[in-house]
Order: C-alpha cells, then sequence, then structure tokens
C-alpha cells in the first residue's frame, strides 16, 4: 500500500504542493491525479519516484519509508509525458535497459537469455512484436509511448507512475492507447498512478480519481461518484458546471426553476450544479445513469454539488 502522509514539496518559498494525504492500496488498479496545469500533480508523482525531496510528511509503501531511498532502489516504474527514450537504442535495447542492472534483492543482473525472454513477453503484451529491432526515431509517437510503457514495466515494479502519457498524441491515438493502458496495467497485475488534467482520459482511466486543485488534494472518489456528488464548488467547476440554481429535495425529487429530476439526496434545500453537455465529458463507464429534468428545453447536464458550508448534496441527471 502506498501512503502520503502530509506531503509537502517546495520550489524555494512556494509550495507546489501542500499537506497532502492519499492512500492507494497496492492492488491491480489505476488511481488518476486530476487536476488543471500548475495543480502540483506531477510534483506529488515526482516525489513518490523519489525525484523531488519533501519539505515535510512521509511517504510509504508497504509500511516502509521511502525517505531517502534512492530512485533505483524504489522498484517504481515511470512514464514520463514524451517517453524519454534513449536515442541510440533499438526498441529492445530500451527495453532491456533496467533488466541489466542488479535489482534491490538480487546478487546479480538478469541473465541475458532471461532477459530477451522478457523483452520478447513485453513486446507482445503492448502489441509491437517485431519490433525489437528497430530504431526508435522510427517509431511513431504512439509506438514510442508503448516501448516507455514496457520499459517501465520490464524490471516486474510494484508500482507504476504515468505523467501525462497521452498528451502529446492526437484524439484517436490517445483513445488507442488508453485502453491498452488499461489492459496492460490488468495484465501485469501492476498498480498504477496516472497523472492527467484531462477529464474524460480520468474517467476512462482510472478506478478512482484524485482531483488536485491549488496544490491540495480536495475529493477522491471513482467516476461515477466524482461526477455525481463533487465535494465543493470548486471541485463542481472544474468538472464543468459553472451554474448553481437552489433547489428543494423532497421523496427523492428535486425542483428547481428548470423543472424536476430525481436524486439520491435527503429531503431539503440543496443546490443543483449545472454544465452543458458538450462542456462536460462524462465517465466512459457502461454502467453511467442519468435522471431527466422535465419541461426544459435545452440540454444540460446535472449533477451533485455537495456545498461544505451549507452541508448541501444533489445527484446527476440530464435536462431533456
Amino acid at each position: 500500500m502506498l501512503v502520503l502522509d502530509s506531503v509537502t514539496v517546495r520550489y524555494g518559498d512556494v509550495a507546489a504542493v501542500e499537506d497532502v494525504s492519499l492512500t492507494f492500496p497496492a492492488q491491480p488498479s489505476i488511481m488518476a491525479l486530476l487536476g488543471p496545469s500548475g495543480s502540483g500533480k506531477s510534483t506529488i508523482l515526482r516525489a513518490i519516484a523519489g525525484l523531488e525531496p519533501l519539505a515535510n510528511g512521509r511517504i510509504e509503501f508497504d509500511g516502509a519509508d521511502l525517505s531517502g531511498l534512492p530512485v533505483h532502489r524504489r522498484n517504481i516504474g515511470l512514464v514520463f509525458q514524451d517517453g524519454q527514450l534513449f536515442p541510440h537504442r533499438t526498441v529492445a535495447g530500451n527495453i532491456e535497459y533496467g533488466l541489466a542492472i542488479r535489482r534491490p534483492g538480487q546478487n546479480a543482473a538478469m541473465p541475458r537469455d532471461a532477459r530477451r525472454r522478457r523483452v520478447h513477453e513485453l513486446l507482445e503484451m503492448v502489441g509491437l512484436e517485431g519490433y525489437g529491432g528497430r530504431r526508435v526515431d522510427q517509431l511513431s509517437g504512439g509506438e514510442a509511448q508503448r516501448v516507455a510503457l514496457a520499459r517501465a514495466l520490464a524490471p516486474r515494479p510494484r508500482l507504476l507512475l504515468l505523467d501525462e502519457p497521452l498528451s502529446a498524441l492526437d484524439k484517436g491515438l490517445r483513445d488507442r492507447l488508453a485502453a491498452d493502458i488499461r489492459r496492460v496495467v490488468a495484465e501485469s497485475s501492476t498498480p498504477a498512478l496516472v497523472v492527467t488534467h484531462d477529464q474524460a482520459e480520468a474517467a476512462f482511466l482510472a478506478d478512482q480519481i484524485a482531483v488536485i486543485i491549488g496544490g491540495n488534494i480536495r475529493q477522491i472518489a471513482q467516476p461515477r461518484s466524482l461526477w455525481s456528488a463533487p465535494a465543493d464548488r470548486d471541485v463542481a467547476a472544474f468538472l464543468g458546471y459553472t451554474s448553481l440554481i437552489p433547489a428543494d429535495v423532497e421523496h427523492g425529487v428535486a425542483r428547481c426553476a428548470l423543472g424536476a429530476v430525481g436524486v439520491d439526496a435527503a429531503d431539503g434545500p440543496a443546490q443543483l450544479a449545472l454544465g452543458s453537455d458538450f462542456a462536460r465529458p462524462r465517465p466512459a463507464r457502461p454502467d453511467q445513469r442519468h435522471g431527466e429534468f422535465r419541461g426544459c428545453p435545452s440540454r444540460w447536464a446535472a449533477t451533485a454539488c455537495r456545498d461544505r458550508g451549507a452541508g448541501r448534496v444533489l445527484c446527476e441527471g440530464d435536462v431533456a
């Protein structure tokens, strides 16, 4: 289990992330760190990898403090936004790189034959069979990211970190690679943390999403719960719900100026957070269900928004 306890990272006098606490179970699943640019997402990832020193707090894995442990001894795989492949090595050479180094707890590096078998296994896993002898400058952007993913998984890390792995790709390629990442993480039985600013990407990839705004984690929830019950106004606004309107809930129905919608909420005054359909990417899950407003001429999406000050909450629906 990965645990961040009151982690703060500073660049000079500026706190990039402050008092961040997070628990991520060490099991095959994906958590997305979602937030706007400059919110501290990548800084958290780099701190976990050991690339950024902590100003305060602790990072533990399976109860062991990682403070002072160098990057190469953490057994954590890292995929950067641009892949950062070695240009002087072939595809196979890039994937094999980490296998030729003696790992913690090993008396020697992996034998050559075993390394070749592992490279072949990973090339098949990421859909690049027969690419081992190619130079990296012969690869497309999506192929290069697949090689970077295979290289990170080669030493069988206990945790995989992906920093905006899809942001440099066009939409069609992003969609295909996102599906591949979910499949490969499941096949490799490796838990993964993914940094992204793309809400649709986070909703598709992740089993849980941690929303980071201004260097603080504001909410951790499953995709459906996040979109149906943002923790506060800032989270709702980030998710695309730009308008709040008063409503009254009675017997599971919220009534407002736009009409009525079924909700899973206690009776009493509340607020509906609204956003236009095109402005809010919905979680790409087959089990998503939406209610319907009645008597409204335009189409909108309505979601639950918990106002911490007023303790109000409503659930999502569609204005039809």
